[in-house]
């Protein structure tokens, strides 16, 4: 028979266990959901920032391009505008996009370069993005700039640009071809100008 004091700590031993397993059980950590993995994954791309993968932009020119009054082909400027949306851009004028354009399109332009595009030559320039740039508009600074509005192209990258950089998405690549004073996308599976074909008119 146990006497009176083994007894008294044998109650107070058992008691003590079942307060550490019960203070075990309440203190073990509540399994995250998959809402609570995906607010703090976002919560930390916002506090370190989503790192857009760069704008490689591709400008491939045509033997005859610019040409003067002689015939001669010449050198085109050609600015390249990152922009936020394109609606205000579609609704300007030639003269207003190459006199004013920072001014015209302060609430939609991101950032901007201007390239000098060579006859004949690819130009190649990378810029950086950032993730409210949705579209690139390339406008070519013509010595007589078309009526048809073909000074200009403006490509669509709100897909590519909206992903964060990885190994998949090294680039977001914008191409145009420039022929005589024109720039357009360039003809599905063809990265080269034929001579030929942009001399005799298309």
């Amino acid at each position: 028979m146990m006497n009176p004091l083994a007894s008294r700590i044998r109650k107070i031993c058992v008691a003590g266990a079942a307060l550490v397993v019960l203070a075990a059980c309440n203190g073990k950590p509540k399994q995250p959901s998959t809402e609570d993995v995906l607010k703090k994954l976002r919560k930390e791309q916002l506090s370190t920032g989503c790192k857009r993968a760069p704008i490689e932009i591709f400008l491939q020119a045509s033997p005859y391009l610019n040409q003067n009054a002689k015939g001669q082909p010449m050198p085109v400027e050609v600015r390249v505008m990152l922009l936020k949306e394109r609606q205000d851009f579609d609704g300007l004028e030639f003269e207003t996009v190459w006199q004013r354009g920072a001014e015209a399109l302060s609430a939609d332009l991101v950032k901007s370069a201007s390239l000098t595009v060579y006859p004949g030559k690819l130009k190649i320039y990378t810029m950086k993005s950032t993730p409210d740039v949705g579209y690139v508009a390339l406008i070519g600074i013509f010595r007589k700039p078309p009526a048809d509005g073909t000074w200009s192209y403006v490509a669509d990258v709100r897909e590519q640009n909206k992903r964060c950089a990885n190994k998949d998405t090294l680039h977001t690549i914008v191409s145009a071809v420039l022929r005589d004073n024109h720039i357009s996308k360039p003809e599905k599976d063809s990265d080269d100008v034929d001579p030929k074909k942009d001399k005799a008119g298309k």
